[in-house]
């Protein structure tokens, strides 16, 4: 398996000693974090995670299993990860379900666990998926109207929402097929979440208490289930000052 197709550098400097893995949420590419490295410090290295069926992976079919997909990102990390390196893991929405799944199953295929897991917008439990009936893309769009599933600019765009709809359709039939186990992880979490998010309440982040022996708390910030996009210098600074710290 080629790393390259799946890692992107969005800020990979000489002075860096830790690594910081970035998931998108349903839909999306890696350009959602593309303001993100203005905020890290020059002793953290961003590494976009790309996955097949947007931006520049268009041509490949996204996909649609969930077991398949995460069996193919521990794969490629575990290439990627050492002893002497630390590394985070963030994700929003589908990219925290993601996230949280890695830093369970990469120690238990024998690699390094990240030193922390930062999650935002999405809990194990208490998350509101896709409808099991909406499985078209006519049904998906309805489903993303209803519940403001994108942003109102993207469902404003015809051209937008053709490019974004095959893979938001994957990811979401992704999300929904999801069943918790409760499983728990060698790291500490840090989360964060929307105070008027749709999908998933602020206090349905509590969840996350039961999936460490440390759990850093939930930040609460302002805005919808994309308020990333409103704070996302500082999700950055506080992500890169618990990497820190737990760093010594």
């Amino acid at each position: 398996m080629r790393p390259d197709r799946w890692l992107r550098p969005l800020r990979d400097g000489p002075d860096a000693v830790a690594d910081v893995y970035l998931f998108p949420y349903s839909g999306a590419g890696i350009s959602v974090f593309s303001d993100w490295p203005q905020a890290a410090p020059a002793w953290l290295n961003c590494w976009g995670v790309q996955l097949p069926g947007r931006q520049d992976r268009l041509l490949e079919a996204a996909e649609t299993e969930l077991g398949e997909l995460l069996n193919s990102l521990t794969a490629m990390l575990g290439a990627e990860v050492d002893a002497d390196r630390p590394y985070a893991l963030f994700g929003h929405s589908m990219g925290a379900m993601l996230s949280y799944r890695l830093a369970a199953m990469l120690p238990a295929a024998g690699h390094p666990a990240p030193v922390l897991l930062a999650v935002s917008g999405w809990s194990p439990v208490g998350f509101r998926a896709l409808d099991d009936h909406a499985h078209t893309e006519a049904g998906v769009l309805e489903w993303l109207t209803e519940n403001r599933g994108l942003p109102p600019e993207v469902l404003a765009d015809p051209e937008a929402l053709a490019a974004l709809l095959p893979p938001m359709q994957a990811d979401l039939l992704l999300v929904g097929g999801y069943r918790d186990d409760s499983a728990r992880v060698r790291c500490p979490i840090l989360a964060f979440a929307g105070r008027d998010d749709e999908l998933v309440a602020p206090e349905a982040m509590s969840a996350w208490e039961g999936r460490t022996d440390r759990y850093l708390g939930t930040c609460v910030l302002p805005g919808d289930h994309y308020f990333l996009h409103q704070h996302q210098h500082a999700i950055m600074l506080q992500l890169a000052d618990a990497v820190l710290r737990l760093l010594g």
